[in-house]
C-alpha cells in the first residue's frame, strides 16, 4: 500500500520478494519474486496488486519476511526516495504491504 500524500510518480517498477531469513548472519535467500510495472497519478492511498507462491519443502528456513520495493528511478537499487517496506512482514494469504519513502 502507498500511503496517502506520497507525490505522484509516473512508470516504476514494483518488487516484491519472500525472503527466507531463518538464517543468523548469513543473507537473506529469495524464495519467490514478483516484478511488474506500477504508475501513481494521484496522491490518494493506493494498493498495487501482486501475488507470490509460497514455496514449501525442506530447503526452505521456517522464518520467511515478505520485502517490496517501488523502484523509482530504476537500476534494482534502493534510492533515495523509493518506497520500501521497513518493517519484518510474515507472509499471509490476502496480506497488505505498506511502503514508506527511503
Amino acid at each position: 500500500m502507498v500511503p496517502a500524500g506520497t507525490p505522484a510518480f509516473g512508470r516504476a517498477v514494483l518488487r516484491v520478494r519472500l525472503e527466507d531469513v531463518s538464517l543468523a548472519d548469513a543473507p537473506a535467500v529469495t524464495r519467490a519474486e514478483y516484478s511488474g510495472e506500477v504508475f501513481r497519478d494521484d496522491t490518494g492511498e493506493q494498493h498495487l496488486p501482486f501475488h507470490l507462491d509460497v514455496p514449501a519443502g525442506p530447503d526452505v528456513g521456517g522464518t520467511l519476511n515478505v520485502a517490496a520495493h517501488v523502484d523509482l528511478r530504476g537500476g534494482n537499487r534502493v534510492h533515495r526516495g523509493d518506497l520500501v517496506t521497513t518493517a519484518a512482514l510474515p507472509p499471509s494469504p490476502h496480506m497488505v504491504v505498506s511502503v514508506e519513502p527511503a
